[in-house]
Parts: C-alpha cells; structure tokens; sequence
C-alpha cells in the first residue's frame, strides 16, 4: 500500500522534506522513513529519497501549487 502525505505526521512529513535537501533527520524518524520504504541507502553512502518517496514528495508540492494559483 502507497504512502499518502497525510498519512504522515507533521514531524514526518518535515522529515521527508529535509533527507530531500540533504539535512540531518533523526534516526529514529529515518529508521521510520525506510520502513516505509519512503528513504533508501545511496550507492554513493547515505540516505536519499526512493522513488516512492520522491513521487509523494513532488505529488504534495504539485497539490500547494495548485491551492496557491486558485487564490
């Protein structure tokens, strides 16, 4: 079953948000991430997005645009 963004907690969603820029997260929120199968190991070292996690990722982003234009 697929992750949906409002499945997570706001702590999680943040979380997501910064393994996509590269900043730390807890481990205890990474360790979460993975089980989720939203973050997975890089061959180059350390945590990245799966394909999971960027797809729900860009789908939130795509959801706040279209909120902001119909302002």
């Amino acid at each position: 079953m697929a992750t949906k963004w409002n499945d997570l907690s706001k702590d999680e969603q943040q979380a997501l948000q910064r393994v996509a820029d590269h900043l730390s997260v807890s481990p205890a929120l990474m360790d979460f991430l993975r089980e989720l199968g939203l973050v997975e190991e890089k061959l180059g070292g350390g945590p990245g997005l799966s394909k999971a996690g960027r797809v729900l990722l860009s789908e939130y982003l795509a959801s706040v645009q279209r909120l902001i234009r119909r302002r």
